[in-house]
This record gives structure tokens, sequence and C-alpha cells, in this order.
């Protein structure tokens, strides 16, 4: 519940004034996707596609977007970048977009779902 907050401590005693602490840093949040990240665009081979990162939760949230090429449940990564150029090599492949949620106090990953096959 102290999540994004900033804290400090107030210390009372009969007959004195109260005295409070400095404010700490605000309460950082881990990463945590809300909704998944997925793909705009049609896979065919020089059209554009478009990584949506998704909703996340968390303090402070860096977002990196990785692309991986996959035929037969294996995946390689071919880019990182938002967008993706769907390339001739990538014919017969489907494509799949990670997203890598970070902060000081950890890490999150989910992936999209997987395109049709490149055409």
């Amino acid at each position: 519940s102290d999540a994004g907050s900033q804290l400090r401590v107030v210390v009372s005693a009969s007959g004195l004034e109260p005295a409070a602490s400095a404010r700490t840093n605000a309460v950082a949040v881990l990463p945590r996707m809300l909704r998944r990240p997925s793909i705009v665009g049609r896979p065919r081979v020089a059209t554009r596609l478009r990584a949506r990162t998704g909703a996340w939760e968390g303090t402070d949230l860096k977002l990196v977007v990785s692309w991986q090429r996959c035929k037969r449940g294996l995946c390689d990564q071919v880019a990182v970048a938002p967008s993706y150029k769907v390339r001739l090599r990538d014919r017969g492949y489907r494509l799949k977009a990670e997203v890598v949620a970070s902060n000081s106090v950890g890490t999150a990953n989910a992936f999209s779902k997987l395109t049709a096959v490149v055409r």
C-alpha cells in the first residue's frame, strides 16, 4: 500500500514537540504486466511491424522490445527495437515481440502472441 509513496517517521512524547525525519525516496514497485504486448501490422516481407508494449505496473520502468523469429517451437532473437521490418529470410516463420520491463527492484518480461506465418 506504500508503493510510490514517500515515507517519514514522526516521533512524539509527552511535553515535547513532535519530531519528523526526512522523507525517503518513493517506495519502488516491482514491474508487473497488466496487459500483454501485441503486434500491429501484417507479417509480409518488406512491411514494418510495430510492437505495442502492453500495460505495466511499477515505478520508473524502462521497457525494451525485442523481436523473435519462430518455427516449430524454436525462436531466435532477430532485433531489439520498437518496430521491425520483415525481411525475406523471415518468410515461412512466425514472429513475436518480447517486452522486458525493469527498474531498480526487478525485471519482468511478457510476450505477444505469434503472428501468422510470414508471406
